[in-house]
């Protein structure tokens, strides 16, 4: 089992006793934090194959695997967003100055996958088709009418779920030693 899981675990059994009397009598807070949970849980399997699979020669297969690796980390952010609120009864953001690299996952899913032809005025963006590959891929920025784009940016998918991985890890340890 890796570091978040782990911690995923402890959290859970934390659930089973302390979080359960803090929020027998608030149904909503209860059933949100056990999905909540659940989700980050479920997300960490997700990028865990993305490591583990070995990953496919079709480019439909190769989209697949970047469109949900890139969706499983950010709905394992908003999953921590959720924990953190209910919890700790505080807003998690991730931005430049608190969690940059966190942001900028977000940033890549939204303009890869989230708004990839609506990302800003008469902004396009396109995943590279051939770049495409297990551990790298590009996408390119085109601005209006322009025939290049404006911009090529390059991706490192498994970098991406090492920085991830440190981030939700320091979280949730802040999480662990500030619920009591």
């Amino acid at each position: 089992m890796d570091e978040i899981l782990d911690i995923i675990e402890k959290l859970r059994r934390k659930n089973d006793t302390l979080l359960e009397k803090r929020f027998k009598n608030n149904l909503d807070k209860w059933n949100g934090i056990c999905a909540a949970v659940d989700c980050l849980e479920d997300t960490q399997e997700a990028i865990n194959q993305y490591v583990d699979f070995p990953f496919p020669s079709s480019y439909g297969g190769r989209y697949l695997y970047i469109y949900g690796l890139l969706q499983a980390l950010f709905v394992q952010q908003n999953a921590l967003m959720a924990t953190y609120k209910i919890l700790l009864n505080k807003k998690l953001e991730f931005n430049d100055k608190n969690y940059p690299e966190l942001k900028r996952i977000r940033d890549i899913r939204n303009d890869c996958i989230g708004h990839p032809t609506g990302r800003g005025a008469n902004q396009l963006i396109v995943i590279t088709r051939v770049s495409i590959e297990k551990e790298k891929f590009d996408y390119a920025t085109y601005q209006g009418s322009e025939i290049s784009p404006v911009q090529r940016i390059n991706v490192n998918p498994v970098a991406l779920i090492k920085a991830q991985n440190q981030g939700i890890k320091n979280i949730l340890e802040h999480i662990m030693k500030e619920v009591r």
